[in-house]
């Protein structure tokens, strides 16, 4: 069965690193709110609550450096495996002025 989510998540190290770099507004506006979201997204990643049916998790370290794991993804999700794409930037886009439970990311361009 194919999953109603993708969770991807990211260390913190690099995640608030880019966010940094990036002069991200909603960091330098409340980063206790950025970081309390990024640890309830890795409580959920870890299976240390329940938020979310039926998800597939996915490392975006592990995804970059683990060609085994992104074939893996790839069978899960029944799609054909490329790593055509693997050098090009992702861009998840999240919009929070909806109303979106639990804050899922409303929007994707890969």
């Amino acid at each position: 069965m194919l999953p109603d989510l993708i969770l991807i998540i990211r260390d913190p190290y690099n995640t608030f690193a880019s966010l940094i770099k990036k002069k991200e507004k909603r960091l330098s506006k409340n980063p206790d709110a950025i970081i309390n979201k990024w640890i309830e997204h890795a409580r959920e990643y870890l299976g240390l609550s329940n938020y979310l049916q039926n998800q597939i998790n996915i490392s975006y370290n592990e995804w970059f450096i683990n060609k085994a794991y992104r074939q893996k993804i790839t069978e899960a999700l029944e799609l054909v495996f490329t790593d055509a794409g693997i050098n090009t930037a992702v861009f998840i886009w999240v919009d929070h002025s909806k109303d979106v439970p639990w804050n899922v990311p409303t929007g994707f361009c890969l």
